[in-house]
C-alpha cells in the first residue's frame, strides 16, 4: 500500500475525485510512528479499504485510521488547490460504530496540514484553512 509524503497533482490525478468533484480522501494511519498515511481509491468503500489494510478480525485496530477528506476547487488559473480538511468522518465510523480519540483526530489533523504543505498544490488564495475536525465519533 503507497505511503504518502506529500499533496502532489499526479496524487489528485490518480485518487483524487472521490465520490465528489475536487475530493482527495485518505487514512492517517495512526497505529505506526511516524504515522502512515493512505490514499482512499476511488472505487472502493471507506469500510473495505480499511478491512484490506486490518483484517476483519483486527477490528480494534481499526480505531488508529483516522480518516480525512481534503476537498480542492481551481484557482483562476484552473490549477487545483486546497479549500478545506475535514477530519474524523466517513461511513466506516457509522457502519461499524469505530471511535476515535480527540487526540487522534488533532494529530490526523496535523498530519494532513504537513501533507498538504509538503507538495505542490497549496492554499487557494495561499490561505492556509484550519478544517473541520469532525467530533461526532470521538470518545
Amino acid at each position: 500500500m503507497k505511503n504518502l509524503t506529500a499533496l502532489t497533482h499526479g496524487l489528485i490525478g490518480q485518487y483524487g475525485n472521490r465520490k465528489q468533484a475536487g475530493r482527495l480522501s485518505i487514512f492517517v494511519d495512526l497505529n505506526n510512528q511516524p504515522p502512515v498515511i493512505y490514499p482512499v481509491p476511488r472505487e472502493i468503500e471507506h469500510v473495505a479499504f480499511a478491512q484490506e489494510l486490518y483484517f476483519p478480525e483486527q477490528r480494534a485496530e481499526l480505531a488508529c485510521l483516522v480518516p480525512v477528506h481534503i476537498d480542492l476547487q481551481p484557482d483562476g488559473n484552473g490549477i487545483e488547490r486546497v479549500v478545506n480538511i475535514t477530519t474524523g468522518e466517513c461511513g466506516m465510523e457509522a457502519i461499524l460504530n469505530i471511535k476515535h480519540t480527540r487526540e487522534s483526530l488533532m494529530q490526523a489533523h496535523l498530519e494532513a496540514h504537513h501533507l498538504i504543505r509538503q507538495g505542490d498544490i497549496g492554499w487557494l488564495n495561499g490561505r492556509e484553512v484550519r478544517g473541520v475536525i469532525a467530533d461526532r465519533y470521538a470518545l
